[in-house]
């Protein structure tokens, strides 16, 4: 992957500059007519107005080549990158039953296989499954996040523990002895 820069700005070219005598209308000595000044002010208004000319051309070349300048973008190569993550988590995923939108006084429940339970009743089950990791707060909340990813998605997904990853995976196998129904994964965390 190669990427072209374009050179700080103190490296541009700046346009050439127009010295104010140039631009002074002739003097009153000179308002005699002769060949020779006739020519030389025709040619001294074609050289003004080529560099006038050329400058904006350059001006604008100037600009389009100062943006690249500012908007510089670095960009890396993600495929060497390891992550290395000691933090790995305890993930459960579930669908939701939801009524329909007229039916919103009706609780959104939880399904494992062919049963439901209400928010409640799944962070206790949690609870009974894990009950020296767990603490009652730390299900309730599971259960929350399970629902709301449920609500945006079809099939809802919560951390509910984050650990070394041995104490992980026997926390996935306890949760899968305790609640087969229930789909337990084990991730890295960010």
């Amino acid at each position: 992957m190669s990427l072209r820069f374009a050179p700080p700005r103190a490296e541009l070219l700046q346009p050439a500059t127009i010295s104010p005598a140039s631009l002074q209308p002739a003097s009153s000595a000179s308002i005699v007519p002769s060949r020779h000044d006739v020519a030389s002010r025709s040619s001294r208004t074609l050289a003004l107005v080529a560099t006038l000319g050329a400058c904006r051309s350059f001006q604008s070349k100037l600009r389009r080549c100062a943006a690249p300048a500012l908007k510089r973008v670095v960009k890396e190569d993600t495929k060497t990158k390891t992550a290395k993550t000691h933090l790995w988590g305890v993930v459960i995923r579930a669908p939701i039953w939801k009524g329909r939108w007229w039916q919103f006084w009706k609780p959104v429940l939880i399904r494992m296989g062919l049963r439901t339970y209400s928010v409640q009743q799944f962070a206790e089950k949690l609870e009974e499954a894990l009950p020296e990791l767990l603490t009652r707060e730390k299900a309730q909340r599971a259960a929350g996040e399970l629902v709301e990813t449920a609500l945006i998605g079809d099939i809802g997904k919560a951390v509910v523990l984050g650990d070394a990853r041995d104490k992980a995976e026997r926390c996935r196998q306890r949760l899968q002895a305790t609640l087969p129904d229930l789909e337990v994964l084990v991730e890295p965390m960010p």
